[in-house]
């Protein structure tokens, strides 16, 4: 093709996006396939006004939290000597991973949290929280919420398709978040004051919403917090005769003819866990329902 000129490409049977929960809404919007007024606003001819296109943006919302601990009477190991066993005979620190286990914790039915917020896990025996052990066994520094409120987008950021759209994680909007942040460090607190700990965790460094104020324990929160890049929810999923959502029960665009969607943007809330599997789950269940359409 010579530069500048363009060639229309037909699906034979059906258009399969996976763009990924950042670049789907973003092939869809510079569509034309989105927020009608939004569209029109940027220059791009609306053809299907689906207003749910970028919105629903979740994410797992995460912090650090530190402990003092005494060291291990073992040797310490410098980068270039780990370096040179992993490559002569696949040996050292290298070999581990960065977590072996993962804490879950799940807040009480009587924690003042639910007098205020209605508790957004998925069931009675979900977890709301999370912290990875480290290959030490001891607390790993991250603490992660995987029942967040919050809600951010994918916009676009202008009609030409190669900028990068505009994305707005949306973390810590929603107060519930904040809430369960400091609910669950307190959890974790607990956890590591037990007598099990007793000679090798020998204080909590925070932040400890018990010892600062509102003010203070927030701002810490909100410049140190990051996510576990477990995004969903941009083109989120709804029965067929629900006016929301982007695809219906079997992955099909609504308001269109042959297209669907197969990626973690389908999910219309976050899960109570990492994200990979349930994208293998999504993606062998997309398998059936082409191979039966076809």
């Amino acid at each position: 093709m010579s530069a500048g000129s363009t060639r229309i490409l037909s699906a034979a049977k059906e258009i399969i996006l996976s763009g990924g929960v950042i670049g789907t809404p973003q092939i869809l919007l510079n569509s034309g396939i989105g927020n009608k007024t939004e569209l029109e606003t940027l220059g791009i001819p609306p053809l299907l006004n689906l207003p749910d296109v970028g919105q629903g943006l979740t994410d797992h919302v995460a912090t650090t939290i530190a402990w003092t601990v005494i060291p291990p009477n073992t040797p310490t190991i410098d980068e270039t000597t780990a370096l040179a066993m992993w490559q002569e005979n696949r040996t050292g620190p290298l070999t581990e991973k960065f977590t072996h286990q993962i804490l879950w914790s799940r807040f009480q039915p009587d924690s003042s949290i639910f007098k205020e917020f209605k508790d957004p896990s998925t069931g009675p025996t979900s977890p709301h929280i999370e912290m990875p052990l480290g290959s030490d066994s001891g607390p790993a520094g991250t603490f992660c919420l995987l029942t967040p409120h919050s809600r951010g987008s994918v916009k676009l950021r202008s009609k030409n398709p190669f900028d990068d759209p505009l994305i707005d994680l949306g973390l810590l909007s929603h107060p519930f978040d904040m809430a369960a942040l400091k609910e669950g460090i307190r959890i974790f607190k607990k956890f590591y004051s037990s007598s099990a700990w007793d000679g090798y965790i020998t204080g909590f460094q925070g932040p400890d919403p018990d010892n600062l104020s509102d003010e203070e324990f927030e701002k810490i929160i909100r410049d140190s917090a990051f996510t576990y890049l477990h995004p969903v929810g941009t083109a989120s999923m709804s029965s067929k005769k629900s006016k929301r959502g982007v695809v219906d029960h079997e992955l099909k665009l609504k308001g269109a003819t042959g297209i669907r969607i197969v990626d973690a943007s389908v999910f219309p809330y976050i899960l109570t866990a990492h994200t990979q599997a349930a994208v293998y789950i999504l993606a062998e269940r997309a398998a059936d329902l082409i191979r039966d359409a076809w």
